[in-house]
């Protein structure tokens, strides 16, 4: 099976991930988050994450950025705020391309937090894919290859790309791992290690990293011939 490429082919053989890089995402806050996305309406617990977001980013600005540049192309971070003049400072970094994992609630105006919409990007001619995938979930693989052929494809026109979540620790990082690998040609274990190391808030599940594992297998190559599955 092979895989859409920018820059030539890049053979990826199977592999597993490291004890390492596995004992490394099991903590207590995979606990925590999954009693209160559990015990909580939806709704509650996207204000409650959103909430600890903003409240980290202000206080630890160096180590808990709102967003995070990865590359030339590629920014990933947290869920856009009107209220906190998101668009206009995304947009001066050039940015001509937004994707969002996100679920349709998650979109709602909540008390210190106003999202920015769909319809408030293409206003300003940015281009938009939305993928709707539950929080604290690995994202099903069908979807990871449509985003990871949506930031390919961006960057293809050379646009810069925004990939966000709501707290841009878990759903974007994972699209924005399997994309480094395609375009940076770096092993699964090299992107997550290398993410991580850009963005030390990222907090990934097990079950989100056995879902990038499968995903890496199963495009077990890289082609200027075909695109992600």
């Amino acid at each position: 099976m092979s895989v859409q490429s920018v820059s030539g082919i890049v053979s990826i053989p199977k592999v597993t991930v490291s004890k390492k890089v596995t004992e490394n995402n099991r903590s207590i806050g995979h606990l925590i988050g999954r009693v209160l996305h559990t015990l909580l309406p939806r709704g509650w617990f996207c204000w409650i994450s959103r909430g600890i977001i903003q409240i980290q980013a202000i206080i630890k600005p160096h180590k808990w950025s709102y967003w995070t540049k990865l590359s030339d192309e590629i920014y990933l971070g947290a869920m856009p705020l009107k209220n906190w003049k998101h668009i206009e400072k995304i947009t001066n970094l050039g940015i001509k391309a937004i994707l969002s994992i996100n679920e349709d609630y998650e979109f709602k105006k909540q008390l210190f937090a106003d999202p920015v919409k769909p319809e408030d990007w293409k206003k300003r001619n940015i281009n938009f894919l939305t993928i709707a995938s539950p929080d604290l979930e690995p994202i099903e693989l069908s979807k990871i290859a449509i985003a990871v052929n949506y930031v390919v494809e961006q960057v293809k026109l050379g646009n810069k790309i925004y990939v966000h979540c709501t707290g841009g620790r878990a759903r974007s990082v994972s699209i924005a791992i399997c994309s480094l690998v395609m375009l940076k040609r770096y092993t699964l274990e090299e992107s997550i290690n290398f993410v991580k190391q850009c963005r030390p808030q990222v907090m990934l599940s097990q079950n989100q990293l056995e879902s990038m594992l499968s995903w890496y297998n199963k495009n077990q190559s890289i082609s200027n011939s075909t695109r992600f599955e």
